[in-house]
């Protein structure tokens, strides 16, 4: 309905921000890493990879991100990888289409 349901500052240079509803966290993409956050803005997960676009599996939890540095990475909902291309020099961005 476009209202503001919750509002919390994480001190962060972010880019993007994509919300797990279903697990109540929210993960934030800048020029410095990716942080998993609660809805209270409490750190839960770090990663290193710079992210330009984010999405999660519904189902799972599972982040995919691709990266400024042009790589793309699937990543549990801990924040460990689970697979990526660090190799890879192209533009990408996601979107997590529902089955």
């Amino acid at each position: 309905n476009g209202k503001e349901r919750k509002n919390f500052s994480y001190d962060v240079d972010y880019r993007y921000v994509v919300l797990d509803t279903e697990r109540g966290t929210a993960w934030i993409a800048g020029r410095y890493g990716l942080s998993k956050v609660d809805l209270d803005g409490k750190l839960l997960a770090k990663t290193p990879v710079m992210g330009s676009s984010v999405c999660i599996e519904p189902d799972t939890g599972y982040v995919w991100c691709a990266s400024y540095q042009g790589a793309w990475w699937r990543m549990d909902a801990e924040g460990r990888y689970v697979i990526g291309d660090g190799e890879s020099v192209t533009q990408k961005w996601l979107c997590v289409m529902a089955k």
